[in-house]
């Protein structure tokens, strides 16, 4: 299995970017693997600690700069794998991601063979819409028709949580993700949305990461769609 991993970095957090880094560097050391990070505003002894470790692992740093928003940077470390075949499968990391387990990997490869109608995998995490999202999801080109999930009887969604999931690369292909009208807020919720009006299956697996394990730093902005 093909395997094209990336992760963001913001900021002068040496900790976080540590413990990523260290449980990237346990754990990539396999064939068909490979790594890109983007490097959002990093102090220099952050960049330092990346580097050694993105040279270890034989990946790329695509970005080295002042901040730029999530889903543009995504977008654009995205773009060079909608013009060929040769990756299976694009898994994302933010920064606060803590890797728990080792074979991470191995194992979640194992669960997708063992499943071969998955597309899209994480942690389940839920959200009701805010006011002007359904009409921002309607106008989208991947809307199928299909009316909004209820989540405890409101308009919603269940969605992998946004620091930490795997999704197929035909369907970040066919869905062109990510959407272009995002920025920095709301993409995790939108691509949840954007499975399920394909009906394509959402696999709640997470195996040894953990997500969203630091309070939100730097940029912040309302959800995508939201009034």
């Amino acid at each position: 299995m093909r395997i094209a991993v990336f992760a963001l970095f913001y900021g002068d957090h040496l900790e976080l970017h540590d413990r990523l880094m260290s449980g990237l560097e346990g754990s990539l050391k396999l064939p068909g693997v490979k790594l890109t990070v983007w490097l959002n505003s990093v102090s220099s002894r952050c960049a330092d600690r990346i580097a050694k470790g993105v040279a270890e692992l034989g990946g790329d740093i695509a970005y080295r700069g002042d901040n730029v928003p999530k889903y543009d940077a995504m977008r654009t470390m995205f773009q060079p794998l909608k013009a060929t075949a040769n990756t299976d499968w694009v898994v994302w990391f933010d920064d606060d991601t803590l890797i728990e387990k080792p074979d991470w990997v191995s194992v979640t490869s194992n669960y997708i063979l063992a499943h071969p109608a998955a597309v899209y995998l994480g942690e389940r995490w839920f959200i009701n819409w805010m006011s002007g999202q359904w009409e921002f999801i309607q106008k989208s080109t991947w809307f199928r028709d299909k009316p909004a999930e209820l989540i405890k009887g409101k308009p919603g969604i269940n969605f992998a949580q946004g620091a930490y999931w795997w999704l197929k690369s035909t369907a970040m292909r066919d869905l062109d993700w990510p959407d272009p009208r995002l920025s920095h807020n709301g993409g995790d919720t939108l691509l949840g949305e954007a499975i399920r009006q394909q009906g394509w299956p959402f696999d709640k697996f997470s195996y040894g990461v953990k997500p969203n394990k630091a309070p939100r730093r730097g940029l912040s902005q309302r959800p995508a769609g939201a009034k």
